[in-house]
């Protein structure tokens, strides 16, 4: 009686054992993964480090934040930036920024001056190049939430918390680089657009400041 006891306790074991392996799910995509149907496993950190193979790329931004919403144009060559900004009922402002040499200008056209601010001082301009974005993901430990196509471009969408803010992005997957942003602080959620991208040669004079134009003194940065 004892054996058939032990027998029918063991024969319950087995069966449970291969029940479980039966219903164990199959398993998900390592963290920095992304798999659809049919596709390889795409790894984030190859998608975003195509945005290091761009050597000229200029764009269209478009800016929505609490406060208002603001339009500007984006160039880079490598290290050189400039941005165009033209704020409402303002005048054209031109930040120019060479990581290359470190230096950086804040220039306004209507009034033919231009000021040195530095590198340092036009983080805000840096900020906004799509290749720096990019590459600095990786930072913050993103978790993919899917794919999504922004204007038939198809787009990783991932997601990361910092102490001050969250943020959604939008990675254009040919290229690595976000083309839609949403940032939520304390202060509200600021919404950006990147379009009208170009990958066409960048005239080197674009970086640079006219001769005629009056340079003032660099202003301290703090």
């Amino acid at each position: 009686m004892q054996k058939q006891i032990i027998f029918i306790v063991v024969m319950v074991i087995l069966f449970g054992v291969g029940f479980f392996i039966f219903l164990k799910p199959e398993k998900l995509p390592e963290e920095g993964f992304f798999q659809e149907e049919g596709e390889e496993n795409v790894v984030l950190e190859d998608v975003l480090y195509r945005a290091e193979d761009i050597e000229n790329i200029s764009y269209k931004i478009e800016v929505m934040n609490p406060i208002g919403s603001f339009v500007a144009r984006f160039w880079q060559k490598g290290e050189k930036m400039r941005m165009e900004t033209t704020p409402p009922q303002g005048q054209k402002i031109i930040n120019i920024v060479r990581k290359d040499n470190g230096d950086a200008f804040i220039y306004m056209p209507t009034s033919n001056i231009a000021t040195k601010v530095g590198v340092e001082g036009s983080q805000e301009v840096i900020r906004e190049s799509v290749k720096e974005k990019a590459l600095s993901v990786l930072n913050h430990d993103p978790v993919i939430l899917g794919k999504e196509d922004i204007k038939e471009k198809s787009c990783i969408v991932i997601q990361y918390s910092t102490s001050v803010e969250k943020v959604k992005m939008w990675i254009w997957e040919e290229y690595g680089f976000p083309i839609k942003e949403e940032v939520e602080t304390e202060s509200g959620l600021t919404k950006t657009e990147i379009s009208s991208v170009d990958f066409s040669e960048i005239p080197e004079n674009l970086f640079e400041i006219p001769e005629e134009v009056e340079l003032k003194e660099e202003i301290p940065y703090f």
